[in-house]
């Protein structure tokens, strides 16, 4: 069982597309929403999508009840956090499961895009570093309930919308180097996390 799944979004598809026993009970998906629900599907507890420029998307299983059938891809939510792009929140029912859909797009950097070499790996280690500095002390098997990996909500979901805005403002500033050979200033990210 895998706790967080962190991959760009061609990589989500690939594995929820090469896995032999999905394949045979469900065609081929182009969707993130649907390959992340079927990964989401077989145990892991939250899957994370970087979508380059456009940010990143967050998407964990959840007990929640949607309104009505008519309801259930209407925007659950906003939020804001220092001075960033607001992130924006779905529920949806993906192959059986409801699912919540935390999408952030990281604020625009007003310094010029050198290299993207490097932006996933500072994402992650971002999007890690503030799991981690946003983590409480119970967090661990004891934030998801003893319904198969379901997050605790609201905890999880603050958490995790703090270590995507994290994570987008890394790779952003990752961009504005050479990649790999040098390190770009994070004293912007440190003091906003």
């Amino acid at each position: 069982m895998l706790d967080i799944l962190v991959a760009n979004e061609e990589e989500i598809m690939q594995i929820a597309n090469s896995h032999e026993k999905a394949l045979e009970k469900e065609p081929h998906t182009s969707s993130l929403s649907r390959a992340a629900a079927r990964v989401l599907s077989w145990g892991c507890g939250c899957v994370v999508a970087t979508l380059g420029a456009r940010g990143a998307t967050a998407f964990f299983r959840t007990n929640e009840q949607l309104p009505s059938a008519a309801q259930c891809s209407s925007p659950g939510g906003s939020y804001r956090r220092r001075g960033q792009v607001a992130s924006t929140r779905t529920v949806t029912k993906q192959g059986g499961l409801n699912v919540v859909e935390l999408e952030v797009v990281g604020r625009r950097l007003d310094r010029a895009i050198v290299d993207t070499t490097g932006a996933g790996d500072a994402f992650t280690g971002a999007f890690i570093g503030a799991l981690h500095v946003h983590s409480h002390p119970a967090l661990s098997a004891d934030s998801f309930s003893a319904d198969s990996m379901v997050p605790r909500l609201p905890f999880f979901e603050t958490q995790v919308t703090a270590a995507l805005q994290a994570g987008c403002e890394a790779g952003a500033l990752a961009c504005t180097c050479l990649g790999g050979s040098t390190v770009p200033d994070f004293s912007p990210l440190t003091e906003s996390y």
